[in-house]
């Protein structure tokens, strides 16, 4: 067991004198080669497809001969269409394919009908249809009964060689959403957003060219496949028109239609492969401090006071204190001389174990990984064959070419040590690639080349870095420890990378507005297409405690959360902060089940108030609180001495998870909010499962389970299996469904069936705990039979069953006065 150890603060990342001879020497390089290789001709003219002069049925689509190009389009599903536009290329190069490749399943054959008009051709499927104008290549689509959904204003054009651009039409009552998880207001209209993962202030690390936009009839999503440097101009240069801008000539996207935004999201999710089921502990708190170096004393002193403090806590982060001198793969002898001991004494206190990992290489002809890479030749390159240098925290470093296959092996196999030394997780840090530099952009340079046979330039290859980096970590997980499922987190990705692992936002303090950033990011992120998304609430100043427990309360119940000592700002702030993550500790149950619906599905995890109820306008603008999945309503306080929260409701009936007390909906509403309590709020007619209060969940192994029940007509899908390990994918789980009802207005039942007989669960007992009703019941019937075991007191109700039930009723005589029971559906 981990033994309680002396205190002392971890030690600072020392600021390096080397670090700032490096940037000075790279810096002279770096200049050379981009005055060597500047861009010095002028664009060419814009061009466009111009007439259709021809067209041709293809598989699940058209070919369309136009007067400049060749169009083709191609329905993925009937309500994903795929455009690609190809003209003849005049700089030699081809564009680095669609990364993470598209789904194998997308490509199975829709069925469509071609008319080839006289002036409109139109591709119809079974839900929707594509209108094609011959006159000028324009396309308008519109959903079944749902009208337009997707019209093209200007359309496609492009610089040969040069660039690409879409111009599409905004009407007035649209709203835009998505492109990554960046801190941006819920409707994008009226910014100018860049595509281009970098950090600093204004800038998004997580980029995803995926542009939601909301009708107050249906939803489109755009998925832009160019992955060269852009902008997307939501209405900012003109309110009627979004325009979205790479610089490469590619054109190559993807039009998905829905009856709603969550639906869009889902279309877009499952275009790539589904992301990977995380291990339950993934779902737990994660202690990560940046800017210090603990060593090994300093690491196992935080894990035995997050036992003794009887805080939750399953993950411990490492951070950059592993590697010897900030160099990838290796293991600081001086701090950690019996490393593997350390890490074996976490797994046995119930902590898993990550730590940060970056590209850099530091050019060292000592360091093992430098050398081989050399060999390999497996590092960015110019056109000349040199090595591309630039500084970073090791010193001066190259960066492996991720774009190439065999790099993401020869990464693969130098995380082999790491892995079997008994590493859970890592980190992807500075992935963007990040360097520091004097002046100019903090990336590495334009004319660096990525890709063996044909290389593309760093413009076109940049944003694909971060997720080709995710995609060899994550083979790297599976290939040396493939009978467990691990956790990667990436700071920087690129669309479709949630199959590699978690999206994290991570920024600089910003006072109390860092609270709000860090739900936008995070709904940004879900709204495209990444349904784990986390975040890490840094440490902040010693004397700044209640901004420290209002941001963990406000990103409490994200999919993924990180921070440093919850007990560091004292009393009354350790205990708030201990019992906001027993909150979340008790929720894990539905937090996983909202992950196995995103697997399944598609759907995000978190969204904003205005998906759940899209007509009322009132939702559209409230950025300070979100849902989690379909039954959960979480409404932060993000301003300090405040004590009450005003918040307006979609529509529906929510009960106040602290005190039961139900609301109407389509309401504003002004409930206490004292310091220790996230106002919460949980739909009417959801089964809520709880687990009990736990210090991490391996030491979890419950005889009995709670699922509370909020009155009203509705259904909950809960997810278990065994939370560890791949046998999920080999059909061992079980859906769990309730259903909800006011069988009459004297009478309410609750339906349980489960899908899925392969997994059994560890509990032998389900309590089923029905709250908010103010009248004690004159019977409960268990499968049309008096319960053996049941009790009610102050608007509560428990029923004891050993869960191999299908029915519970209760019966009143009074009437139990609940607005619920007249709600149907």
């Amino acid at each position: 067991m981990i033994q309680r150890l002396f205190r002392r603060p971890p030690t600072a990342v020392p600021q390096s004198p080397a670090v700032s001879e490096a940037v000075e020497r790279c810096e002279h390089e770096i200049r050379a080669y981009e005055k060597r290789y500047a861009v010095t001709t002028s664009a060419p003219d814009w061009q466009t497809p111009g007439e259709v002069r021809h067209v041709e049925g293809d598989v699940c689509g058209a070919r369309l001969i136009c007067e400049h190009a060749v169009v083709t389009l191609t329905w993925l599903t009937p309500d994903c269409l795929r455009v690609t536009i190809t003209q003849d290329r005049h700089d030699g190069q081809e564009p680095p394919a669609v990364f993470p490749p598209l789904r194998a399943e997308v490509a199975t054959p829709v069925k469509c009908e071609l008319d080839d008009g006289a002036e409109v051709v139109s591709l119809l499927t079974e839900t929707a249809v594509c209108r094609v104008d011959k006159r000028a290549f324009k396309l308008r689509l519109e959903l079944a009964n749902r009208g337009l959904t997707y019209a093209e204003l200007g359309g496609p054009a492009w610089q040969p060689g040069a660039r690409a651009r879409l111009s599409l039409e905004l009407r007035r009552d649209d709203r835009i959403c998505g492109l990554g998880i960046r801190d941006a207001a819920p409707d994008l209209r009226g910014q100018r957003a860049p595509l281009w993962n970098a950090t600093g202030e204004g800038k998004a690390r997580y980029t995803a060219p995926v542009i939601v936009n909301v009708t107050p009839t249906s939803a489109g999503a755009l998925v832009w496949l160019n992955p060269a440097r852009g902008t997307v101009d939501c209405g900012a240069g003109r309110s009627s028109e979004l325009v979205i801008e790479s610089e490469d000539d590619r054109l190559d996207y993807i039009i998905c239609m829905a009856a709603d935004a969550a639906a869009a999201v889902a279309r877009v999710t499952t275009l790539f492969d589904p992301l990977t089921l995380p291990p339950v502990w993934a779902l737990g708190y994660q202690h990560r401090e940046t800017g210090v170096l603990p060593d090994a004393l300093e690491i196992e002193q935080i894990a035995a006071d997050y036992r003794r403090s009887l805080v939750p806590c399953d993950v411990i982060h490492f951070g950059v204190s592993l590697m010897d001198a900030g160099r990838p793969f290796t293991v600081d002898a001086e701090r950690y001389p019996a490393a593997r001991d350390v890490i074996d004494r976490l797994h046995e206190g119930g902590f898993a174990v990550m730590t940060d990992l970056h590209p850099a290489i530091r050019r060292d002809e000592t360091y093992p990984t430098y050398l081989n890479g050399t060999t390999r030749s497996a590092y960015v390159k110019y056109p000349d064959g040199t090595v591309v240098h630039g500084a970073a925290l090791p010193g001066v470093c190259a960066f492996p070419d991720f774009i190439r296959a065999d790099v993401r092996q020869w990464w693969v196999e130098q995380m082999a040590a790491l892995v079997r030394l008994g590493i859970d997780g890592f980190i992807q840090e500075y992935a963007e690639p990040t360097i520091l530099r004097t002046a100019g952009p903090n990336s590495l340079p334009d004319a660096a080349q990525h890709g063996d046979d044909t290389p593309v330039s760093h413009v076109q290859a940049h944003n694909l870095y971060g997720a080709q980096m995710a995609a060899a970590t994550r083979s790297a997980l599976e290939q040396h420890s493939p009978v467990l499922r691990h956790h990667n987190v990436i700071t920087s990705g690129w669309m479709g990378s949630s199959a590699f692992g978690f999206g994290w936002y991570e920024t600089e303090d910003a006072g109390w507005e860092i609270v709000r950033s860090s739900i936008r990011a995070a709904l940004n992120g879900a709204l495209s297409g990444i349904p784990l998304v986390g975040v890490t609430a840094k440490t902040i100043g010693a004397d700044d405690g209640e901004r420290f427990t209002r941001w963990l309360q406000a990103v409490a119940l994200l999919p993924g959360l990180s921070a440093g000592r919850p007990w560091m700002h004292g009393q009354p702030y350790a205990l708030i902060n201990r019992l906001t993550l027993e909150l979340r500790y008790r929720l894990l149950p539905y937090l996983y089940a909202c992950a196995a619906q995103a697997r399944e599905y598609g759907v995000p995890i978190i969204r904003p108030l205005w998906m759940a109820d899209p007509a009322n306008a009132q939702l559209s603008k409230i950025d300070d609180a979100y849902m989690i999945g379909e039954h959960l309503l979480a409404a932060p306080v993000i301003t300090p001495d405040t004590h009450e929260r005003r918040l307006h409701l979609p529509a529906g009936y929510w009960y106040d998870f602290w005190t039961h007390e139900l609301h109407e909906g389509r309401q504003t509403i002004t409930v206490p909010a004292s310091l220790e309590r996230l106002p919460l709020f949980v739909r009417s007619g959801t089964a809520l499962p709880l687990w009990e209060p736990m210090q991490h969940v391996k030491s979890y192994t419950p005889e009995q389970i709670t699922v509370r029940i909020y009155p009203g007509d509705g259904e909950t899908a809960l997810y278990e299996d065994h939370g560890e390990g791949t046998a999920y994918r080999h059909g061992e789980y079980r859906w769990l469904y309730f259903t909800c009802e006011w069988d009459t207005d004297m009478r309410f039942a609750v339906r349980f069936r489960v899908a899925g007989t392969n997994f059994f669960q560890t509990y032998r007992r389900m309590l089923i705990e029905i709250v908010g009703i103010n009248t004690e019941p004159v019977e409960v019937r268990l499968d049309r039979q008096g319960a053996p075991v049941w009790y009610y007191d102050k608007g509560r109700l428990e029923v004891l069953t050993d869960g191999n039930f299908s029915r519970i009723e209760v019966e009143f005589h009074a009437d139990p006065q609940s607005v619920t029971r007249k709600r149907r559906g």
